[in-house]
């Protein structure tokens, strides 16, 4: 089985579908994720159920509902593995309807409509199968029940219907984790119906061993890139380039995929006026007399202009003396020390489980990345980070606008927000992946178990 061995895909089954795992409603597709609702949520959403479905048809295998009660000679025990089936057949159909949908390129080998034609025509059959059951005379024996002859015509139809479709799609070589879903319960339901029908050990032996034997093995054949093994093996690789690009991230790198938190960016403005002259809006005049015969020159007194000029004022005194000169009068003025503001922000990761919308656990873990809301605030306050912890600008900048602006413009703060985005798309990819590894994992664990009842049933005909 290549990189995932038989004993960890066995093993690695319990700790995917624990005993929490549970039966899902019909609205079972539409399940809520429990972390950052990303563009993809619906995507990881649908593949998360797949998963969990894969993980119910493993275990219905493993328990009554597998091929040893389907050839049950017990009318009760074949009512209640078909019961059983046909709950899970409800909800392949309605998984099947949501991988159609998904846009990525990596899913597109789940989105073939001979599966769903399959599927399909396998709800049918169960549905027809519990139907004819349920038409039983309570009063008639089941052996003799077999032997009737609407009985076994009915469930030769079946059947014959059942090969048809099954033919058609064997035929395309199809053996993705999508088809897997529904060649798990198809082994088990032709089986049950050949021996319904009484067919020699070595007919039903020919089946197994020709039809569903090599369609497990290449189904689990991590060679075949058409494969569930590829698929689960190929999102076991994204997950590794991803993690590396992870903790290349300034976040990764405090963190790297642990739960835990951390302050993504501190920046702050300290609002400071130097001292500094500042005119009064007075122009202060002098100059001297003008020279004329016989004049005694005598300097003019300093003159004082304020705004606006009194121009007639000004040509007088200017008319007056020579070389007029005059200045703007400024005063010295104090320095201002104004806030400290300082502008936060911190994150968060943790694990989470994936809850389905009937609020049951699913046991699917997927990372949550939260940004807290920005925080402004005065350096010193409680909940601030201390400034070395943030970078600092000292400016004159009275307006609390204009400081909050100047803050978002800070080097720390530009590329805290570009790490952030970048660390969530990378999340957001992790997440989908794992959906991804866990439904194509579980597939194949419905695979092994369907081909070990095979080599069982095989070896019980002898």
């Amino acid at each position: 089985m290549g990189d995932l061995s038989r004993r960890t895909l066995l093993v690695g089954t319990g700790y995917l579908f624990s005993s929490r795992t549970i039966l899902l409603g019909s609205t079972s597709v539409t399940a809520l994720i429990a972390s950052n609702q990303k563009a993809n949520a619906w995507v990881m959403a649908a593949i998360a159920v797949a998963s969990v479905v894969a993980g119910l048809i493993a275990a219905n295998n493993r328990s009554d509902g597998g091929a040893m009660a389907l050839i049950s000679a017990s009318y009760e025990l074949l009512q209640v593995a078909l019961s059983k089936l046909d709950q899970i057949q409800t909800q392949v159909i309605e998984i099947l309807q949501k991988i159609e949908q998904l846009p990525d390129e990596i899913d597109k080998r789940l989105r073939q409509q001979n599966t769903r034609r399959l599927q399909n025509e396998l709800n049918a059959v169960v549905l027809g199968y519990v139907e004819k059951l349920n038409q039983k005379d309570p009063r008639q024996p089941f052996p003799e029940w077999r032997r009737n002859e609407n009985t076994r015509r009915d469930i030769a139809q079946l059947l014959a219907r059942l090969q048809k479709s099954r033919q058609e799609l064997r035929t395309d070589g199809l053996v993705d984790p999508a088809t897997t879903l529904v060649v798990s319960s198809l082994t088990l339901v032709e089986h049950s119906l050949l021996n319904i029908l009484d067919y020699r050990p070595a007919e039903i032996t020919a089946t197994l061993k020709q039809v569903y034997l090599p369609w497990f093995e290449a189904i689990l054949d991590p060679h075949n890139i058409l494969s569930a093994a590829d698929y689960t093996n190929s999102a076991s690789k994204r997950l590794a380039d991803l993690a590396k690009k992870a903790s290349e991230n300034p976040i990764g790198k405090q963190l790297g995929l642990k739960d835990g938190s951390g302050l993504l960016a501190c920046v702050g403005v300290n609002d400071f006026t130097p001292a500094h002259n500042e005119t009064t809006g007075e122009l202060v005049c002098d100059g001297e007399p003008t020279s004329y015969p016989g004049s005694a020159a005598t300097p003019h007194p300093v003159t004082k202009i304020a705004f606006p000029f009194d121009r007639g004022r000004l040509d007088a005194v200017d008319a007056t003396y020579a070389r007029l000169r005059c200045r703007s009068e400024k005063v010295p003025v104090p320095a201002r020390v104004g806030p400290h503001d300082r502008l936060a922000q911190h994150y968060s990761l943790a694990d989470k489980e994936l809850v389905l919308e009937n609020g049951k656990p699913s046991g699917q873990m997927l990372l949550e990345f939260k940004v807290d809301a920005e925080k402004q605030d005065i350096s010193g306050n409680p909940g601030v980070p201390p400034d070395g912890n943030c970078e600092i600008v000292q400016e004159d900048i009275q307006d609390p606008k204009a400081r909050l602006a100047r803050m978002h413009t800070l080097s720390r703060w530009v590329n805290a927000q570009k790490a952030e985005a970048e660390f969530a798309a990378i999340i957001d990819l992790i997440n989908t992946d794992r959906t991804r590894f866990a439904f194509g994992f579980s597939a194949m664990t419905a695979a092994e178990t369907a081909k070990q009842n095979i080599t069982q049933l095989v070896r019980q005909y002898g």
